[in-house]
């Protein structure tokens, strides 16, 4: 029995939610900021606003793709540094840079690509997590009219409500309860 009591969500104090409403939308609505939920009474079950998945994937694609190009400017810079230029004479200094640069190259390249896939997981994340705040907006808004805010009651269903949560503590807490449990 206590197991039961500590896996179950504790009421919000500032709405009533259905018993028969299914766990996961029990859940969401307890955890839901006041702002997503609508009240009760409108005449009309809101539409929920939906955003694209793919506005804040080609937000991070075209961040990320401001340093992919510079990586890539750089890499083209120590790839021409890289090659002997055979119209001059080499001095000693210039052999060394191209040796440095010749070195860099695999290095850079590497990291131009590991940045280009970093790009791209980031904008999949930001994909992803977009689509599930959608699915937890659709699904707050198919709870609609299962729960009710506290704001909308009246004084008299307001009082009647504290003296029910109130019973339930005196019970819960009781020590009849506790030796029953």
């Amino acid at each position: 029995m206590t197991e039961q009591r500590s896996i179950s969500v504790l009421p919000a104090p500032d709405r009533i939610i259905d018993p028969g409403l299914p766990h996961r939308q029990r859940t969401l609505v307890l955890l839901a900021p006041h702002a997503l939920l609508s009240p009760a009474g409108a005449d009309t079950i809101p539409r929920p606003r939906l955003r694209s998945p793919l506005r804040p994937a080609l937000a991070v694609l075209f961040k990320g793709s401001v340093p992919v190009a510079i990586g890539a400017l750089l890499l083209y810079g120590l790839d021409r540094a890289a090659t002997p230029s055979s119209d001059r004479h080499p001095f000693a200094l210039e052999a060394l840079a191209q040796d440095l640069a010749q070195k860099a190259v695999r290095y850079v390249h590497a990291g131009v690509m590991v940045l280009a896939a970093l790009v791209g997981v980031f904008a999949l994340l930001a994909a992803l997590e977009c689509a599930s705040d959608n699915r937890r907006i659709k699904t707050l808004a198919d709870a609609h009219g299962h729960y009710v805010l506290i704001d909308e009651l009246n004084d008299d269903a307001r009082d009647l409500l504290y003296r029910a949560r109130r019973a339930q503590h005196v019970i819960l807490e009781s020590r009849v309860h506790r030796e029953a449990a």
